[in-house]
């Protein structure tokens, strides 16, 4: 592996590595052997790989969370319905009985 292929996989795996190792590694790829930089990708291959495992898990539990939350909205806003048809109902008892005291006066 040249250095310049070398420095051109550090530069597509940038975002894994601290600034200031980044920056070592390309300043200093030719010190480096050529297993030593294949041991170098695969880990950065690896790291990708495993974030990549890591944002398809996290939409898995994004779908399953807004589900979660769906399905709580879904009975609050049942439970709110019947309390104010309860309301409503317990409110037409109360004038019924209010007629029927003002109708026995």
């Amino acid at each position: 592996m040249t250095n310049d292929e070398f420095k051109t996989l550090l530069t597509e795996y940038k975002i894994f590595l601290k600034p200031a190792l980044f920056t070592i590694l390309i300043e200093n790829a030719d010190a480096f052997s050529d297993e030593t930089k294949l041991q170098i990708v695969e880990k950065l291959d690896e790291a990708d790989k495993q974030m990549s495992e890591l944002h398809d898990y996290q939409e898995k539990r994004n779908g399953i969370m807004r589900k979660g939350l769906d399905r709580i909205h879904e009975i609050y806003e049942n439970v709110k319905a019947r309390f104010q048809a309860e309301g409503a109902n317990q409110k037409k008892m109360e004038v019924i009985e209010a007629d029927k005291l003002i109708a026995n006066l």
